[in-house]
């Protein structure tokens, strides 16, 4: 797993409603649309994360069946995501 989302001046939670919109439907590379990524919030019981999805083999090691964490998906711009991640927009694959 590659690229995280931890604002200094927020909590994730709060940083996604600023700046994400859930996903309700099925998760897929496919249907984000341009200009856009997806992002993982995942429950890790003590703490959460929120990971950058910036490809299609992200998305699966997210996905895998055996990981039980609860996760919620959302969309945000590419570049907030960047810019919030400390990613390039070169490390997207999509």
């Amino acid at each position: 797993m590659g690229y995280y989302i931890s604002p200094r001046t927020q909590t994730k939670e709060e940083w996604l409603v600023d700046n994400a919109t859930i996903v309700t439907d099925r998760v897929s590379i496919d249907t984000v649309p341009e200009g856009y990524c997806l992002l993982c919030h995942v429950n890790n019981g003590a703490f959460t994360a929120l990971g950058v999805v910036n490809s299609e083999r992200e998305l699966s090691a997210w996905l895998q069946p055996g990981d039980h964490r609860p996760k919620d998906f959302y969309l945000a711009k590419k570049e907030v995501a960047t810019e919030a991640s400390g990613m390039s927009m070169e490390s997207f694959k999509y």
